[in-house]
């Protein structure tokens, strides 16, 4: 039984005969009765009781009948189903965000949610090295993370650098000129530096600067989580050298421009060349390079 049967059958209870049936259908009437003898034969059984004036269905055909109804109905949803995947309206978008990029998809997330509602976004966080490893092993679609030092492999899109910049505790400002700030003066205060990632030089960078100054750090704790770092110098734990973004803990911390420290990170979106095959992701993309 394929649908085509299952369609022509049900029509030919729905309409209580096969003449009319025959009608709808836009086809001969002998073509039908065939069908619906084909169909009695390979059950074994009849589906329709026929009388000189009237017709009923039988037990068998009404079994038969409610499958073709439900099959019939199930096509039309998959149909529906295909059309809106096809038109990147339904389904998944796997998507990375660092924690240091964060505050560049919000406005993005939100217009994609509500331009495509039935598309279910998924989103990881965690450092950029993390989340540029799940994107070459394909556990992600699109991440916005800082851009590696090699990224070849990748189609990518560049969004707003972000320099680094002093980042003090507030309630330390009365024990700090911060007017005549310089780095050199600030490293007897404790320090809370950013961990190296693979792939990635800043921290190198920023090292290096600073034993060419002759600064010796007084670390006192260490991690690759921007975030982490922010909530770390608003909590007064110690000072540190990080970009100057809008993340969650900025409000207990004053950033100081060191224009002598000529060292940014550059956010990207990254992606594989096969995403733009996915409707999804092209939505997605176009969304994103629409609002920057």
């Amino acid at each position: 039984m394929d649908l085509r049967q299952l369609r022509y059958f049900k029509e030919i209870v729905d309409q209580g005969s096969i003449s009319k049936a025959a009608e709808v259908l836009h086809m001969a009437q002998p073509p039908l009765s065939m069908l619906l003898k084909q169909i009695e034969t390979h059950y074994g059984t009849p589906l329709i009781k026929r009388y000189r004036q009237k017709w009923e269905i039988t037990e068998a055909g009404q079994m038969l009948y409610n499958h073709a109804t439900h099959m019939l109905q199930q096509m039309e949803m998959f149909d529906v189903k295909m059309d809106y995947m096809m038109q990147g309206e339904v389904g998944q978008l796997r998507l990375g965000v660092s924690s240091s990029c964060i505050h560049l998809v919000g406005d993005v997330i939100r217009q994609f949610s509500q331009s495509y509602p039935k598309v279910e976004l998924q989103i990881f966080k965690g450092d950029s090295e993390k989340l540029e490893q799940m994107l070459f092993n394909n556990e992600i679609d699109i991440a916005v993370i800082l851009a590696p030092e090699n990224s070849e492999q990748y189609e990518e899109f560049p969004l707003t650098p972000s320099p680094f910049a002093l980042a003090v505790p507030k309630n330390w400002s009365n024990e700090i000129d911060l007017e005549v700030v310089s780095i050199q003066n600030l490293m007897k205060f404790p320090f809370i530096s950013l961990e190296a990632m693979e792939g990635y030089s800043m921290l190198e960078n920023i090292i290096y600067y600073l034993k060419e100054k002759n600064i010796s750090l007084n670390i006192v704790a260490k991690c690759k989580d921007i975030t982490i770092a922010q909530y770390l110098v608003a909590k007064e734990v110690g000072i540190s050298i990080l970009p100057k973004i809008q993340l969650g803990y900025v409000d207990g911390i004053h950033f100081v421009d060191l224009p002598e420290l000529e060292i940014a990170i550059q956010p990207k979106l990254f992606y594989k060349q096969e995403a733009t095959f996915s409707p999804i992701c092209r939505n997605f993309i176009a969304l994103f390079k629409s609002n920057t």
